[in-house]
């Protein structure tokens, strides 16, 4: 299914993203209206759309930002994971997971 760029169809994601970075550790979509296979294709395709937009903003931070600025180059939402997982039921969710050390434990080797 191919993307739609106008800005305006990316409101909602962009909307999805600002959402997960102010949350305390982002957020969770959920697709479930319809087949197992049609709920995965969705969750990937709002995924892909999601990647895109992000790598647009990170693009436009190159006209907006001087060469030494830190966040030429870069988008607010590069700290946000997205993940699909399909569950039991048929539905697929979405994560959409701010970086964190909180997210997880860790110990040396």
């Amino acid at each position: 299914m191919p993307s739609n760029n106008s800005p305006l169809s990316m409101e909602g994601l962009r909307e999805v993203l600002d959402r997960a970075l102010a949350a305390e550790r982002g957020l969770k979509l959920v697709f479930k209206e319809g087949t197992a296979e049609q709920n995965s294709a969705a969750a990937t395709h709002q995924r892909a759309r999601m990647h895109k937009l992000r790598a647009e903003d990170r693009r436009r931070s190159y006209e907006i930002y001087p060469a030494d600025h830190p966040q030429r180059g870069q988008s607010p939402w590069d700290i946000l994971f997205i993940s699909k997982k399909p569950m039991l039921d048929g539905s697929c969710e979405l994560h959409v997971i701010k970086s964190s050390l909180a997210n997880f434990t860790y110990e040396e080797l």
